[in-house]
């Protein structure tokens, strides 16, 4: 009989070598404890008297607090504060999902930012990201969502549109859509109008609903847009904060929800992961994607998102194989590209359940 021990090993062998997808990976907050030790070895040559009061926050423990994480946010932010920066860091994150995760697709979002100090605009910043994503495109696909902060204006948020519309013609295709994301308490519906103008123009949707509890109003007036993907929704199912018109917005046209165990976890939103929503959206057949939000601050992979699921969901190796199969019905491209990447997925089935 297999000890315990065997049989952990045996799941992670295989979840290692199944093919994955990821769909919600925020650019910056995916960074390697690696990058930044390079990103701050480059702002030391740049600026010597450079010094950040969180540059001894860690990516290390998965059992960091909220307040560490908050920490290495801000040292994220002061560091990417250029084009080069920005071009390392998309190439190391793509690198580190498709090395070390096996992603064959990745949708990275990000939000167009502006350092003064250093001449980086907005549009130099988001082509300085797609630059790198065509040239680390090797064995996975990259596509790019335009994020919305919850925090900003509404004129910010339509210039955002402008860009991800005019780009997405540019690039044929590599920036897909759209990311409402930020501050959840920050209110959202002032966004609407926009989000509903970048649905006309064929822009795609991934917003960020219900990630934490009493926001009924405002998820009901997200639903009804329609997003195409929702991004945590962790507060919809009527048995987590949600009720039965949140259930049917969501459930109704199937709409796939982007599943962050490990962040929602450590932020606080799921006391365990054992009383995630997750459980309850499988039961009834709704599509799940299971992601990593911000794999460097949260110092998780999806490696490790499979595996956390595994254990506590009593997922076996079939239905781990079926749900990262499936996860590519919810990616943000046509139906041929959905056909050729599945039959890339099945091509490795017999690899992994060697």
């Amino acid at each position: 009989m297999a000890s315990l021990h065997d049989e952990e090993s045996r799941q992670r062998r295989f979840i290692e070598k199944l093919p994955k997808v990821e769909l919600h990976a925020h650019l910056n907050g995916s960074i390697s404890q690696q990058t930044i030790q390079r990103l701050i070895v480059l702002r030391r040559q740049r600026d010597p008297s450079w010094n950040s009061s969180c540059e001894n926050a860690t990516l290390e423990s998965r059992s960091k607090t909220l307040a560490d994480c908050f920490a290495v946010f801000s040292l994220l932010h002061d560091l990417v504060d250029n084009e080069e920066a920005a071009s390392i860091v998309t190439n190391d994150v793509i690198r580190e999902f498709a090395q070390d995760d096996n992603v064959k697709y990745i949708e990275l979002r990000t939000t167009p930012r502006a350092m003064p100090a250093t001449g980086m605009t907005k549009e130099s910043y988001v082509r300085a990201v797609l630059s790198a994503m065509r040239k680390s495109e090797e064995d996975i696909t990259v596509r790019l969502l335009l994020a919305i902060d919850r925090r900003t204006s509404i004129e910010d948020a339509a210039d955002t549109l402008e860009m991800a519309d005019r780009l997405r013609k540019e690039t044929n295709g590599l920036v897909i859509g759209l990311d409402l994301s930020g501050d959840p308490t920050k209110p959202a519906e002032k966004f609407i109008p926009i989000l509903k103008e970048a649905k006309k123009r064929g822009l795609k949707l991934a917003l960020h609903i219900a990630e934490v509890n009493n926001m009924t109003d405002e998820s009901r007036a997200l639903l009804s847009v329609p997003p195409d993907r929702i991004g945590h929704g962790v507060f919809l199912h009527p048995d987590h904060g949600g009720n039965a018109q949140l259930l049917r917005l969501t459930h109704g046209p199937k709409i796939p929800i982007e599943i962050c165990l490990t962040s929602n976890v450590t932020s606080g939103t799921v006391k365990v992961i054992q009383d995630h929503c997750f459980s309850q959206w499988r039961l009834i057949g709704h599509p799940c994607i299971l992601c990593t939000d911000d794999k460097g601050v949260f110092s998780t992979s999806l490696n490790e998102e499979y595996i956390l699921a595994a254990k506590e969901f009593h997922l076996s190796f079939e239905e781990l194989w079926d749900l990262s199969l499936q996860s590519i019905d919810s990616i943000f491209e046509s139906k041929e590209f959905k056909t050729e990447l599945k039959a890339k997925f099945l091509s490795a089935k017999e690899r992994c359940f060697s």
